[in-house]
C-alpha cells in the first residue's frame, strides 16, 4: 500500500513523505522544505520501518503475568 504524509517541524519545515508498505516494512522517501529564513537548502531523506505485526501492540500482551 502507498501513503502520502506531511508532517511539519515547527519554524523550521514542512516535511512530504511518500511511503510504500513491503511485508512488515515501510520504505519511505522525503523531503524537508525549509520555511525557517535560514539559507539553507532542503535535502531528501530515505528511511525504512519495521511495522510490528497486529498481534504484538504496544501495551498489551508485552508484560508477562504474574500469577
Amino acid at each position: 500500500m502507498c501513503s502520502v504524509k506531511l508532517f511539519y517541524r515547527v519554524g523550521d519545515a514542512f516535511i512530504p513523505k511518500l511511503g510504500l508498505d513491503i511485508f512488515n516494512f515501510n520504505l519511505g522517501l522525503s523531503y524537508d522544505v525549509a520555511v525557517s529564513g535560514l539559507n539553507g537548502a532542503g535535502g531528501f531523506e530515505f528511511s525504512l520501518q519495521y511495522i510490528v505485526p497486529g498481534g504484538l501492540q504496544y501495551g498489551k500482551g508485552t508484560a508477562p503475568k504474574i500469577y
